[in-house]
């Protein structure tokens, strides 16, 4: 089976990671404290009195069928109310991201606080696959489409802040998307005021929009970013002793840094020791020893736990025994990965 997908815009802190940092990349950035609100998650902060419209509403039952394929709820944990199960992740090619499924008319309300400005970066998308065609959505013909519209109310006042039309896609294989990514500026509020996020066309196109977040920069925020390299030997490492000049840029940030000589895995090999550090427990708590284990709902994961703490959170991976069935992707709003082989003898090499 093979995915198309047309993309305008680029999450570009993204890609630079991806390559930069290489094979296994947990990223978590821009940090707000309880009582210091800098960052607002747009799919975690919606309520259920915050679902103004959904054609979900008159569906005569809830099944797998009225959504996306290779979409599923997002993880229990986090994510608040979800009734109508309008909060999910779906994959989109070599990433798995969170979405609001808003099939028009949808329209989504959040009250904004009186504060500075700042931005609100979110994807848009319509896909197009087995499900949506079954429900409908080609009725119109091929020159459906979906217009996406964000609007900021203030004492009365309403102030379109993004507009665009996407056409559905053109049938393929198995699906097809069309998806754009865009950041756009939010003015400061006096007062507190109402975000609207509405879709408006043929009410069985199954558009979304993808990790919605408000941010308000803070010079002084605390970024963090957890590299992983797999089956990487510290003996091979000029910070470490190893007389070749292979590793100049780990090199300089030792010797900046804290550098630990005796460190002691919990397992001797990827999947386990990897769910270790996601969990922060032993192998016998997490209990994830084999490829065919998965992480139980219940264990909370670093990412989560930032997640809850204010951070917006992304992950870049090989793939490989670091993919998101296992458990890794909970806590992370948007999850990419390179699914190689994992039965590839040289998967190691390969990345």
């Amino acid at each position: 089976m093979h995915d198309s997908f047309r993309f305008s815009g680029r999450c570009v802190y993204a890609a630079v990671l991806a390559i930069i940092l290489g094979l296994i990349v947990p990223a978590a950035c821009r940090k707000h404290g309880p009582a210091d609100l800098q960052t607002i998650n747009i799919i975690r902060a919606l309520t259920p009195q915050g679902i103004i419209a959904s054609p979900l509403r008159e569906a005569v039952a809830l099944n797998e069928r009225i959504y996306p394929v290779q979409s599923a709820p997002l993880e229990a944990g986090g994510w608040g109310e979800d009734p109508l199960g309008l909060k999910r992740r779906v994959n989109l090619g070599l990433s798995d991201v969170s979405i609001l499924f808003a099939p028009p008319r949808s329209e989504f309300l959040y009250e904004l606080p009186a504060g500075p400005g700042g931005r609100l970066d979110f994807g848009v998308g319509i896909v197009r696959d087995g499900h949506s065609i079954a429900a409908g959505s080609d009725a119109a013909g091929s020159e459906t489409n979906v217009r996406f519209l964000v609007i900021l109310e203030s004492q009365g006042r309403k102030k379109v802040l993004f507009e665009q039309t996407l056409l559905l896609p053109r049938v393929q294989e198995s699906r097809s998307v069309n998806y754009a990514f865009h950041s756009i500026p939010v003015p400061a509020r006096k007062m507190k005021a109402t975000l609207r996020m509405i879709t408006i066309g043929h009410k069985s196109a199954f558009a979304f929009w993808q990790s919605p977040a408000f941010f308000i920069p803070q010079p002084e925020a605390i970024n963090v970013v957890l590299i992983s390299i797999d089956t990487l030997r510290p003996d091979h490492l000029g910070a470490y002793g190893y007389d070749r000049p292979v590793s100049p840029a780990i090199d300089a940030l030792a010797a900046e840094s804290a550098l630990f000589k005796n460190v002691y895995s919990t397992a001797p090999w990827t999947l386990p020791a990897h769910m270790s550090i996601m969990t922060g427990m032993n192998c016998v708590r997490h209990r994830v020893f084999y490829e065919y284990d998965r992480l139980a709902a219940d264990i909370p994961t670093l990412a989560l736990k930032m997640q809850e703490r204010g951070y917006a959170t992304h992950a870049i991976t090989g793939g490989g025994f670091v993919m998101s069935v296992f458990g890794f992707r909970k806590g992370f709003d948007e999850y990419s990965m390179n699914e190689p082989d994992l039965a590839d003898p040289k998967l190691a090499e390969h990345g």
